[in-house]
């Protein structure tokens, strides 16, 4: 365990729109888009929100962290996705990651990636905070 504390050396953010509909949960690369890579010392993540571009129908949006070293995605969280009709007066869907958050977020390591999908062919837009080591 590191007796000094480690703290996020540049901010940054990430943010992307997913380009369609993906529904694997192993791997998001046939509709998934990237929104942050980490540095080379490494990154932390403290949030990660997601708002509907479109009328959404009932589905899951899925967080993925890609381990760059062993070319391996992690499914993170899955999000519910309500069914929800963009209108005058109605605003979208949107909600934050619960498992990502200042007092969990996630730590990458050099080159690691996050990844957002959706499993309707539906946009949404994919926003994260943190900063790199």
């Amino acid at each position: 365990m590191a007796s000094t504390p480690a703290f996020a050396a540049t901010p940054r953010s990430g943010q992307g729109i997913t380009p369609g509909a993906e529904t694997s949960r192993a791997t998001p690369v046939g509709a998934g888009v990237k929104i942050f890579t980490a540095g080379a010392s490494g990154a932390i993540i403290t949030w990660i929100h997601l708002q509907s571009v479109v009328t959404t129908t009932a589905g899951w949006a899925g967080i993925f962290v890609y381990d760059a070293g062993n070319t391996a995605y992690i499914y993170w969280e899955e999000v519910l996705v309500p069914v929800v009709a963009i209108a005058s007066g109605v605003a979208p869907w949107s909600a934050f990651a619960a498992n990502v958050t200042p007092q969990r977020p996630i730590n990458l390591e050099a080159s690691w990636e996050i990844w957002v999908t959706r499993n309707a062919a539906e946009a949404l837009h994919a926003v994260c905070s943190g900063g790199d080591f």
